[in-house]
């Protein structure tokens, strides 16, 4: 989902960012992987990929091509514009010391949730979680906080963009959801109970800017299914990301005087 529709989009943009997304869902792909997974002529995909090579947007090792950290280097720009992560990755360090958790920061970019900062421990548990990583808002709990602040048109556009299960636990009927939605406005906190990774529970909380009321981003604390749970997934995190959510917003509210 894309938060925009061009009105006249450039044909030899989009298959050059299709190659690219190709690339990083094959983790690295040759020349006739690429042909045999896309429905352009392999002439055009050589020469998208020399143009992407000359310009240090793809590299090639061993015959395979990757995707090159100058574009890591080119979203680090906006991260850097986002006081959320400036402010907020202080906190986070010590919320995931503190918990022995994985603790992120996550913003909202483009109908999803995409993390900003990780903070890991020694304890994390091994998933797909990276810098970048973009999350449908509707299964995890820190997009779903983020998702629980947005306009009624922005929440119907995520919905009809289709709830589809990615666990048994996925939540994928609409009213379920709304009501959800609604207690995490009044309560503050979300939950993953296992629904986009089976095995993994979150709890997120969501920053408020103090003096605008938005929401900046969310404050999303994950780890296994057998340490998060009873009274520490339903009651210790949730007060620790409320408590941690406050102090970031209350720290970008005198950063900004």
């Amino acid at each position: 989902m894309t938060s925009h529709i061009a009105a006249n989009p450039v044909s030899a943009l989009e298959t050059g960012v299709t190659i690219l997304e190709a690339i990083r869902e094959c983790e690295g792909a040759t020349l006739v992987e690429l042909d045999e997974k896309l429905d352009f002529a392999k002439s055009t995909i050589h020469r998208h990929l020399s143009t992407f090579r000359q310009e240090g947007y793809v590299i090639q090792e061993n015959g395979e091509f990757h995707i090159s950290l100058h574009l890591f280097d080119l979203a680090s720009y906006n991260r850097g514009r986002n006081p959320l992560f400036h402010i907020g990755r202080s906190t986070v360090d010590e919320v995931a010391r503190q918990i022995e958790e994985r603790v992120s920061l996550v913003v909202a970019e483009q109908g999803r949730a995409v993390k900003c900062y990780i903070a890991e421990s020694d304890r994390s548990v091994t998933t797909d979680a990276h810098l970048g990583l973009s999350m449908h808002l509707y299964c995890t709990s820190g997009g779903k906080a983020l998702l629980a602040h947005m306009s009624e048109e922005e929440i119907e556009a995520v919905l009809n963009e289709g709830i589809r299960p990615l666990t048994n636990n996925t939540i994928t009927d609409r009213e379920t959801l709304l009501t959800e939605l609604q207690n995490i406005r009044t309560e503050g906190i979300a939950f993953d109970d296992q629904e986009r990774l089976a095995g993994v529970r979150g709890v997120a909380a969501p920053v408020i800017d103090k003096h605008s009321d938005e929401v900046i981003g969310a404050i999303d604390i994950a780890g296994p299914a057998t340490r998060l749970e009873g009274d520490r997934f339903t009651k210790e995190i949730p007060d620790l990301a409320r408590r941690a959510s406050d102090e970031i917003a209350l720290n970008i509210q005198y950063w900004r005087r």
